[in-house]
């Protein structure tokens, strides 16, 4: 599967929660103003993936003293 957007930058991270497949992935460059981690879900772990539904979920903001990750994961915390 090949993710539509032309600024991801890095694998796309998919995972398994509650019946859905959950792809991550940067967008932009880590030091660019406009970096932003987003995820989208999908029903299948071969998409289709909509890439204009995706939803940012970190983003820089430098005046709050937050800042870029470089990379993004995901954490099972069981029971959640």
């Amino acid at each position: 599967m090949i993710l539509n957007d032309k600024f991801h930058s890095e694998a796309i991270n998919v995972f398994y929660r509650k019946g859905k497949y959950y792809f991550l992935w940067s967008k932009n460059d880590t030091r660019s103003s406009d970096y932003e981690v987003r995820y989208v879900i999908s029903d299948s772990p071969t998409g289709p993936i909509d890439v204009s539904k995706s939803k940012v979920i970190m983003s820089k903001v430098p005046e709050k003293g937050i800042y870029a990750t470089g990379q993004n994961s995901v954490l099972h915390i069981p029971k959640y």
